[in-house]
């Protein structure tokens, strides 16, 4: 996992470089063409996704999914909980994560 975080984190500016902002229908007969996002101060972005990454809470809750992902792995016989589990997980990861990512992006583009 602090593998993963990494790599997503050492290769966000390609990623935001390639953001846009959606078109919209601004009338009728009048649309707006969608545009690449201006996001300032990336490398800043970075170094706090990075802080939290090796914060010692993150470490430690990823220590605990690994555990608990490598218990079920070991599990000779799926049981009718096993896919509640990852809905459980993946819809708690999502929400999360889109917070985070809404918190830095809003952080990102405040002007100094």
């Amino acid at each position: 996992m602090q593998e993963l975080g990494e790599v997503f984190i050492e290769s966000l500016p390609e990623h935001i470089s390639m953001l846009k902002i959606p078109g919209r229908w601004v009338a009728e007969d009048a649309h707006w063409e969608s545009v690449l996002a201006r996001i300032d101060r990336v490398e800043e972005i970075q170094h706090a996704m990075h802080q939290v990454l090796c914060d010692a809470i993150t470490q430690e809750a990823q220590t605990h999914a690994e555990g608990a992902f490598h218990a079920l792995l070991e599990k000779q016989k799926s049981d009718s909980s096993f896919p509640y589990f990852f809905n459980g997980w993946n819809e708690t990861h999502k929400t999360t994560s889109l917070v985070s990512a809404k918190i830095i992006m809003r952080l990102g583009a405040r002007q100094t």
